[in-house]
């Protein structure tokens, strides 16, 4: 971090963080680009910052964007006009320790520290009363889509940052808790029931510092991989994961089944399938097959999972700028291409057989909407009640993971089985 700047190199520094703001805003309105791979770019294509600018550029970056909905409410803001009180605001919230906080700021960060309310803090600034809550956080329109039980929870999630969680693989948590430590990373187990589940408490810790790991964990929201619990593959089954990404659940699958049991991945998309071969052959696995994106004309499943492409509002704790572009109107469109997966994955599964259902959303369309339309229009379809991975009660066969489980993303899955089984 960097403590102490002054005079030019501040300046300089705080101009860099407000600059990286206005052209992120512009990547993200103009095209669609999330920030963490606008920042990524516009690293490459500036090496004079070192390591802790880029740590002070990122902070302001994501902390705008998180607290913009606030920010707006208190400044005269636009694309090209970003006061530098305002970032100031934002870090108040977010990290009053970074280092540009100051350059428009005179309350002290340590007064800052001691408040747990950023909300207080963003007032505390600013010298304003204005009345600030979580609402302030999305669009007027959003919490409207969210179910009730779920809406409290997503929104207060939407205040704070996520955190690292990994999934042990081909070792135990409690080892890789073990070799985390010797590397100076603290952690601890997730869950009672996702007994591969580890939550990574050092702060700003990330997965390039661990060294001589490689393929014994996988980078994996806690929420992530609740998607995938209710699947369960059993030895000798074969599973086919029909939109696998760069295949995190796809190892899950195969991880939790044991070697005896048969994974086929698909995707249409071939740069996320090379991510994925290189993550199989660290983790050596051999019970993976890579197939065409139409895998279901193989033949049928004892399983299928579809993950299917959805908002990602249930991420946007971790990508806070992405619900500034996402339009209402999109849900529907969502919805129906979920639906159609969903219905033609269906297909590919033996009678009796399971289909598991997820998102990384919390609208209510891409959820129970779709579950709905499916149980009505596929009749030799029902779900089926799963243990919960959050407390170990049963569910209805549906489950909605939010930051207030496990300190996670969120998350919604659904668990089908297809009659006429033995």
């Amino acid at each position: 971090m960097l403590e102490g700047l002054a005079g030019n190199k501040l300046k300089t520094l705080a101009t860099a963080c407000l600059d990286a703001i206005r052209l992120s805003w512009h990547e993200l309105e103009e095209h669609g680009t999330p920030a963490d791979k606008f920042l990524s770019e516009f690293y490459r294509a500036n090496h004079k910052y070192g390591s802790r600018d880029r740590h002070a550029i990122t902070g302001s970056v994501f902390a705008f964007f998180r607290w913009k909905g606030c920010l707006e409410k208190l400044f005269e803001i636009d694309r090209e006009n970003i006061p530098g009180p305002a970032l100031s605001a934002a870090l108040a919230a977010d990290d009053p320790s970074c280092p540009v906080f100051p350059f428009w700021c005179d309350v002290a960060p340590d007064v800052l520290a001691a408040m747990d309310d950023p909300f207080k803090r963003i007032r505390t600034v600013t010298n304003n009363d204005m009345d600030l809550d979580v609402y302030d956080l999305v669009p007027d329109w959003m919490p409207e889509e969210v179910p009730e039980l779920a809406r409290q929870g997503w929104l207060d999630g939407l205040a704070s940052h996520s955190p690292l969680w990994l999934r042990a693989q081909n070792i135990t948590a409690t080892e890789l808790i073990r070799r985390l430590g010797s590397q100076g990373i603290q952690a601890e187990r997730g869950s009672e029931v996702l007994v591969d589940a580890v939550h990574v408490k050092t702060p700003h810790a990330h997965p390039d510092q661990v060294k001589g790991l490689a393929g014994n964990f996988e980078v994996q929201d806690f929420s992530s991989q609740c998607i995938v619990w209710p699947a369960d593959p059993q030895p000798k089954e074969t599973w086919w994961d029909c939109c696998c990404g760069a295949g995190g659940k796809t190892l899950q699958l195969a991880a939790s089944g044991g070697k005896k049991v048969k994974i086929f991945a698909s995707d249409i998309r071939q740069d996320v399938l090379a991510q994925l071969k290189k993550r199989m052959l660290a983790a050596k696995f051999r019970n993976i097959e890579i197939t065409t994106p139409l895998g279901g004309s193989l033949g049928e499943y004892d399983g299928v999972l579809v993950d299917a492409p959805c908002s990602g509002s249930g991420r946007w704790r971790r990508n806070p700028e992405m619900r500034w572009i996402f339009k209402r109107e999109e849900l529907a469109k969502l919805a129906k291409t979920q639906f159609a997966i969903l219905d033609k994955a269906a297909n590919s599964v033996r009678p009796g057989g399971k289909l598991v259902y997820g998102t990384c959303s919390v609208f209510d369309a891409e959820n129970m909407g779709v579950v709905n339309r499916f149980l009505k229009t596929r009749p030799d379809f029902k779900l089926k009640p799963f243990k919960n991975p959050h407390d170990g009660t049963k569910t209805d066969g549906t489950l909605t993971t939010l930051p207030c489980h496990a300190d996670c993303d969120c998350s919604f899955t659904a668990l089908f089985v297809r009659n006429g089984g033995k």
